[in-house]
């Protein structure tokens, strides 16, 4: 059995090879628009599956997971839909159709021993339909290895480096939706009224101009064993180029691509604090307190934001559930602050504001067309059931408005998924 299933993961990674040799561009960024979302509402349930190891070690784990979904969405400027029929009414040529299908296949592959490990993930997502359909997109999601520098009793020191995302490391619900490609430090210790832990990231924005970018943190969980947590973060993007996934500024006349912007720093805290409170209520399940607040200390007053700081963010929600087998299920409803100068555009991982046409706030002429992913409020609400301990629906049902309608004008924003998910 066991070397059937390294027979069948060597002749994936050629297969993916092969497709890849052929034609290979990037994920649709849509797909990581939420991973705080997910990792929240079904971790527990994907982990499940990853834990079954083989064999009697937990060596080597193969898992993965196939997802089928469907996503309706609607967005419009002042009054005027923009996702109507197959194309846009203002921005011929381009296709923003407000339904979509899609397909997806992670595939990961973990190894471990005493005091090393390394961690594979490649996603293969594509649209579905014999006309519109694609057979093409294939992302390296992770690929990191592993270090246990120190290790006694409830104190370790670890260390990654290679490529994960941020929100997988650092917790919030409207940033850190970004790819980090660098080395990450991991500090914890009990500290006797709770657990102590202090967190770092340098990563690259871009090598050609050697780019870099910082995170820090230190998190207390589980304080006076009541559930209890507090978390703080700190980031600095420096002064960077807005070339990336969600800044890609085209020419509409010509086609082709402007040159990328230098835009402001961004150097943002977030405050995060909670409560987890085990069994509560009358279907005893676990419920899940959370509010955080965002403050962006590099903001300036620009004309592109009506001559005034727009820095501030904040969110607070809850979660009733989890999901881990079969006839779990768990609630998510949270309320989202983020202001246009709050986070940066590409690092978004919270509601948006749709932003069919993939513009941004900065590379726009006149505040009455800044556009892009912030400057918006709004709900979301998610809803997840396991059918068995490996298959598992999700609902998701997003809502966002503009803050300052003199910054990009009235936008408005809505979204619904279903989503199937089955995890092995």
């Amino acid at each position: 059995m066991v070397w059937f299933k390294r027979g069948a993961f060597a002749l994936f990674c050629v297969s993916f090879a092969t497709l890849a040799a052929q034609e290979l561009i990037l994920v649709d960024p849509e797909l990581f628009s939420r991973d705080a979302d997910e990792r929240r509402l079904l971790e527990p349930f994907l982990q499940e599956q990853r834990d079954k190891t083989l064999g009697d070690k937990p060596l080597l784990r193969l898992s993965g997971d196939i997802r089928i979904r469907y996503r309706w969405r609607s967005e419009s400027i002042n009054g005027k839909e923009i996702t109507v029929g197959c194309r846009p009414n203002n921005h011929p040529g381009l296709n923003f159709s407000p339904n979509r299908d899609r397909l997806n296949f992670n595939f990961l592959v973990d190894y471990a021993t005493d005091c090393t490990w390394a961690s594979i993930q490649l996603s293969h997502d594509n649209d579905m339909g014999t006309v519109s359909g694609t057979a093409r997109n294939i992302d390296l999601e992770r690929c990191l290895i592993g270090y246990t520098l120190y290790e006694c009793g409830d104190t370790s020191w670890w260390i990654e480096a290679g490529r994960d995302r941020l929100a997988f490391k650092f917790d919030s619900e409207v940033q850190y939706g970004s790819r980090m490609d660098g080395i990450y430090f991991h500090y914890n210790t009990d500290i006797c009224w709770a657990d102590f832990i202090a967190k770092g990231a340098a990563f690259v924005i871009d090598y050609r101009c050697r780019e870099y970018a910082y995170i820090g943190g230190v998190e207390l969980e589980d304080i006076n064993c009541r559930g209890y947590y507090a978390k703080y973060y700190y980031i600095d993007w420096g002064r960077h180029r807005s070339e990336d996934r969600f800044a890609r500024i085209v020419d509409l006349t010509t086609g082709l691509d402007k040159p990328p912007l230098r835009i402001r720093p961004f150097r943002i805290s977030q405050i995060l604090i909670g409560r987890k409170i085990p069994c509560w209520g009358y279907c005893s399940k676990d419920l899940h307190l959370y509010a955080a607040f965002l403050y962006n200390h590099a903001a300036h007053r620009l004309p592109i934001t009506a001559n005034r700081k727009a820095n501030i963010g904040f969110y607070t929600g809850f979660q009733y559930g989890k999901i881990a087998k079969a006839c779990d299920w768990a609630v998510r409803l949270e309320m989202d602050y983020v202001q246009a100068q709050a986070i940066l555009e590409s690092d978004s991982n919270g509601i948006g504001r749709g932003n069919a046409a993939g513009s941004s706030i900065f590379e726009a002429l006149a505040p009455a067309t800044a556009r892009g992913n912030t400057n918006y409020w709004g709900p979301s609400m998610l809803a997840g059931y396991a059918v068995t301990d490996e298959f598992t629906i999700r609902l998701t049902f997003v809502a966002s408005r503009a803050i300052d309608t003199d910054i990009g004008g009235r936008v408005i924003f809505k979204e619904f998924q279903i989503q199937g998910i089955y995890a092995f």
